[in-house]
């Protein structure tokens, strides 16, 4: 949901006993249509018409350059719709427009999911840099580095998410996803202890067993669509 703090020009001019110009009105027209398609678009990609709701958000992004929130759900929708590149592109731009945790962490995913591992970590640290307790952006970047094949680094890391009072259990599952990841089940099965019973944590170490057998470019999409 947008939240939007724009108050009409024709409201504002009234209360300050102005008339508004025509450039005024026209800009008024301009954000009220873009907000408009933004939340077309909402609805749209709700209903899982994604091509049709990247093309509003497209609309309101070209309608209103300067505004970001519709790039961040073109990028997020494009990741929807598997168009990786098409997901970077939105999150970059969005990026330059607010470099907030929204756009720099979906600009990481995007370059996961393209194999692009390196860049990808960048932005993740970019976005620690800005907010050091993101738990999303910090379970990314470890999720990002096993995915690499550094594994010691990514167990740190999320070892040390992980003990935030914060987190929750999508964090611990993480964490004993890299263990299970690196071939570590007895470590995988230890930290989904307090959360799964022995069912489900049979299923979880066969699932560990099978990303191990995929090719990067599935076991990375496997990772990231079940536990984004």
């Amino acid at each position: 949901m947008i939240c939007c703090l724009f108050m009409p020009a024709m409201m504002l001019a009234a209360c300050s006993g102005q008339v508004p110009t025509q450039q005024e009105i026209q800009q008024d027209n301009l954000e009220s249509r873009a907000q408009q398609l933004v939340r077309v678009g909402d609805t749209t990609r709700a209903g899982g018409d994604l091509v049709n709701a990247m093309q509003l958000y497209s609309r309101a992004a070209d309608m209103r350059p300067e505004w970001a929130a519709p790039l961040q759900r073109l990028g997020e929708t494009a990741l929807q719709a598997g168009l990786y590149e098409q997901a970077y592109a939105a999150f970059d731009r969005a990026s330059e427009l607010s470099p907030d945790s929204t756009s720099i962490n979906g600009a990481g995913i995007a370059l996961d999911l393209l194999g692009r591992h390196q860049e990808a970590q960048e932005h993740y640290i970019s976005g620690m840099e800005q907010t050091p307790d993101n738990l999303a952006i910090k379970n990314n970047l470890g999720l990002s580095l096993a995915l690499s094949g550094d594994f010691d680094d990514a167990i740190r890391l999320l070892r040390e998410a992980a003990a935030d009072p914060a987190a929750g259990a999508r964090t611990r599952h993480n964490l004993a996803l890299v263990h299970g990841l690196a071939g570590n089940d007895a470590e995988a099965r230890n930290v989904s202890a307090n959360d799964l019973s022995e069912a489900e944590i049979v299923n979880n170490l066969a699932f560990y067993a099978r990303l191990r057998n995929l090719p990067p470019e599935g076991r990375t999409k496997a990772v990231f669509g079940a536990l984004r």
